[in-house]
């Protein structure tokens, strides 16, 4: 069983502080993280929670860069409809963004500020 955490996890909804509990590449649950745990990674920024079977031509970065960088994360999330939805035992994937701006989020891959790249966890 492998644990992630992170300021935001987007699954489905977007939840603030919440654990991601993943079994052999299977969604497990979502639950919030309400004090300090062993075993668990804690990621910077967004994990963003997609179903494996997604065609790699159907994941949602064109989406996501071509909308407005000045509205906030939530807003934005519900606007564009991104939010992929997972059952327990669905075969995912999991996508860090580590320097993701939550106030006003901007996509992008070199913004000046270091290494901003997207990561496949």
């Amino acid at each position: 069983m492998r644990k992630l955490a992170s300021h935001y996890i987007l699954c489905g909804e977007l939840f603030r502080f919440h654990c991601l509990a993943i079994d052999a590449e299977q969604f497990s649950s979502i639950y919030p993280l309400e004090q300090e745990e062993a075993g668990v990674a804690f990621y910077n920024g967004l994990l963003w929670v997609l179903p494996a079977s997604l065609p790699a031509k159907e994941l949602p970065w064109h989406t996501w860069q071509k909308s407005t960088p000045a509205i906030p994360l939530k807003e934005k999330i519900q606007t564009l409809d991104i939010g992929y939805p997972v059952q327990p035992d669905d075969t995912i994937m999991v996508w860090h963004f580590p320097d993701l701006t939550l106030s006003a989020s901007e996509f992008s891959a070199d913004n000046s500020r270091g290494n901003t790249y997207i990561q496949r966890l």
